[in-house]
Order: C-alpha cells, then sequence, then structure tokens
C-alpha cells in the first residue's frame, strides 16, 4: 500500500495511514514542500524507527550512488518525509528495491544524505529566485519530455555552447549534477 504524504489522500478508501497525511512536509532551510506517495513505509511499533523502500522496475543503480547527479532523490525525500511526520528523532532506513534483481540499495549515511540534499535545494531555490531557470545536462537527452522548448539543434550545438555560460548563471545551484 502506498502512503500519502504532503496533502495526498490515499488513493483508496478505508485504508490507514500513520500519519495525518494532510500535514505540508517542508524540507527545513529550504523553502520547498514536498508531497507524494511512499511505496512502502514500516515503522517500528516505538516509533523510532521507519524503513521507506521505493520500488523500482529499471536498472539498478550504482550502489554508491545518493543523489545520482539529481537524478535519485526519492529515498532523500521519502526519508524526509517520514522524518517530518513520525518525528526528528526517527531513524530512518531509506532505500530502492529492485525486486527483479533481488536487489535492495539502501541510503549510505542518511543524514548525511539529506543534509546535503538541503544544501542544493537550498541552492536551486536561490537561484530560482534570482530568475534563473536554465536547462541541465538531461535537455540534451533524446528522451527530454520538454525538448520542444528548446532549439531543435539543442543536443549537438546550443546545449554544448551553452554549458558553461549556463554552470556560471546557476552558480552554487549546479552543484546538484556532480553529487554522487
Amino acid at each position: 500500500m502506498e502512503v500519502p504524504f504532503g496533502g495526498q489522500s490515499p488513493k483508496r478508501d478505508g485504508i490507514a495511514v500513520p500519519w495525518d497525511h494532510g500535514l505540508p512536509v517542508e524540507i527545513p532551510g529550504t523553502g520547498f514542500r514536498i508531497s507524494g506517495f511512499i511505496d512502502r513505509l514500516d515503522l517500528s511499533e516505538c516509533r523510532t524507527q521507519a524503513r521507506v523502500r521505493d520500488y523500482k522496475t529499471g536498472q539498478p543503480r550504482e550502489p554508491d550512488d545518493v543523489l545520482a547527479g539529481g537524478r535519485e532523490l526519492q529515498r532523500c525525500l521519502y526519508g524526509y518525509a517520514a522524518r517530518v511526520l513520525v518525528g526528528s528523532a526517527v531513524l530512518v532506513d531509506a532505500s530502492l528495491h529492485y525486486p527483479r534483481e533481488g536487489l535492495c540499495l539502501p541510503l549510505a549515511r542518511p543524514d548525511a544524505a539529506l543534509g546535503e540534499l538541503a544544501r542544493h535545494l537550498a541552492a536551486a531555490g536561490a537561484s530560482l529566485g534570482a530568475g534563473n531557470a536554465y536547462p541541465g545536462p538531461d535537455a540534451e537527452d533524446a528522451y527530454n519530455e520538454l525538448a520542444f522548448a528548446l532549439p531543435a539543434n539543442a543536443g549537438e550545438i546550443y546545449c554544448p555552447r551553452k554549458r558553461d555560460a549556463v554552470r556560471a548563471a546557476l552558480g552554487e545551484a549546479a552543484g546538484i549534477w556532480e553529487a554522487a
């Protein structure tokens, strides 16, 4: 059963949710609020430990990936949600689970990962607040759903030519792209 948070409602009636799913979930120090559905949540009876699972069907991430250049945020975001809604003293174990491969990838050092994500989000918020919203490295991807907003030659000419200027304009916010 997926567990809603941050204002989302349960997908089925009569489902018991371990917290008030209507409460906002804000990432401390960023001003960002998140909402969504955690694939699986296990809470200890005394509510001091939370295990958060995100089930995946695609190719497994590298075991050492934490933020993966901004492409892997769910474990951290779901960990934040559990911590905010259960309480700041809860020990959070967040992982990606690949059932086909029988592989479970826990988030190493969750507190450090949550802190790093918060720093990147704060930098992104400041950059966006200053009016900086530029295409990132995934803009060149052939499967970019927003490619229609870029020039027709975006992958070959436009993005490579603008890459350094975009990084300079975004400053610290571009750091997420190098986050392992």
